[in-house]
């Protein structure tokens, strides 16, 4: 079916329908970034181990990349996205287990589980956008796709807000909504078209991993990415703290949490989106890393030093902007420095070296906070490693691999 369709006719197919899977995913993101969390704070009054897990298993699941790559490699015959919809299915059976039940353990299992499995999409879909778009057109277009994205996380924020609001138990309801999302989400992964992920041998967790330390550029790129990536995820979660954990002093309600954390910055996520798309295919890869680096220091900065609702919603305008830039970076890097027939292999390796980094920081957040560090510190911290970024970014910025004109 795939290689009966022309490029023109795949790429037609792709977007169309890819803009209906990030509306749904978008449900998706902002219940399990969110409203999960909120559920385990004011619900069920998790620890802050339970908290953190939450907050990083999902990215813990990006350690299995290279894993399911390998044996969706094996699947000579079955299509990426038809592998992508099984996994968001599964989701689906997931949830519904965590809508019938009372005891916070039959909670939180099927929802760490659920959120494990959202992450496996990742590396089959960026062989997606390699094999079903032109070189030409694949950050305007993931742009268009990933706009859509904040917009329903966007909608469906302030609308879980509410639900919470109108009485804790309602939490059921929310997760019902994001069951219904995943189903949404897996019929669109049906409709893309797609190529079985091409063979792969002797592939593996390790084997894939070898090319980390075998193409340095590769690694210099993932360690320099990983300074503002272990900034931001050992913030995301205390952000939540922040607003909504009375002991810290603000305690504003849940909608005006929702607002903030989610609302605001999928707006402007959505108002920036189209522009980064542009800016990706025009400047190196290196050149728009900084550009979003710098979007995320100011971020941390006015965030995690004010009390004040006008300067938490302008860091949240930053963070908006920053994640714009930084999502599609993160599903099309790859393609900047290296033949579209490895994307699968790459994406994989990376994908698992971002799982490492990103299980470990929510931990590193929340140690910071339990030995008696400020938001303020913690805030601060985040912006030098942001900043550290933009300097190695600097550093490798004449490489020629940035500027070959890959497929």
């Amino acid at each position: 079916m795939w290689s009966k369709l022309s490029l023109t006719e795949r790429s037609r197919q792709t977007f169309i329908y890819d803009n209906v899977r990030c509306f749904f995913t978008g449900i998706l993101e902002g219940g399990f970034k969110i409203f999960v969390l909120l559920i385990a704070i004011r619900v069920f009054h998790a620890s802050n181990i339970c908290k953190a897990v939450l907050s990083s298993i999902g990215f813990a699941g990006l350690l299995f990349a290279p894993i399911m790559v390998s044996l969706a490699s094996k699947l000579t015959h079955t299509p990426a996205t038809k592998i992508c919809m099984f996994y968001f299915t599964l989701i689906v059976g997931m949830l519904l287990v965590s809508v019938c039940t009372r005891s916070f353990w039959m909670y939180f299992i099927p929802i760490a589980m659920a959120r494990v499995l959202f992450k496996q999409y990742i590396p089959l879909m960026a062989d997606v956008y390699g094999s079903n778009y032109s070189k030409k057109e694949r950050g305007y277009k993931l742009a268009h796709a990933l706009m859509i994205l904040p917009v329903a996380t966007a909608l469906f924020s302030p609308i879980g807000g509410f639900i919470l609001d109108s009485g804790l138990e309602n939490y059921r309801l929310i997760l019902l909504i994001i069951a219904v999302a995943s189903a949404g989400a897996a019929y669109a992964f049906y409709k893309i078209p797609s190529r079985p992920i091409p063979h792969q041998e002797n592939s593996s967790l390790l084997s894939n991993f070898k090319i980390i330390w075998q193409d340095k550029l590769f690694f210099t790129v993932l360690i320099i990415m990983m300074l503002t990536g272990v900034a931001n995820q050992m913030t995301l979660p205390l952000r939540a703290e922040y607003l909504a954990n009375e002991k810290y002093g603000i305690n504003i309600s849940n909608l005006a949490t929702a607002l903030i954390i989610s609302t605001i910055p999928y707006i402007c996520r959505i108002s920036s989106s189209i522009l980064w798309g542009k800016i990706f295919d025009r400047l190196s890869l290196v050149q728009m890393r900084i550009v979003v680096d710098l979007f995320l220091l100011l971020e941390f900065v006015f965030f995690f030093n004010s009390t004040n609702v006008i300067m938490l919603s302008l860091s949240a305008i930053f963070m908006g902007i920053g994640y714009g830039g930084g999502e599609v970076i993160w599903c099309l890097w790859v393609t900047k420095i290296v033949d579209k027939d490895k994307l699968s292999q790459y994406v994989s390796a990376s994908t698992a070296f971002v799982g490492m980094r990103s299980f470990v920081s929510p931990f590193i957040g929340y140690l910071l906070l339990g030995c008696g560090c400020s938001f303020s510190c913690i805030g601060n911290i985040a912006a030098f490693l942001a900043l550290l970024s933009m300097i190695g970014c600097f550093c490798i910025r004449k490489n020629a691999r940035f500027f070959k004109n890959y497929d």
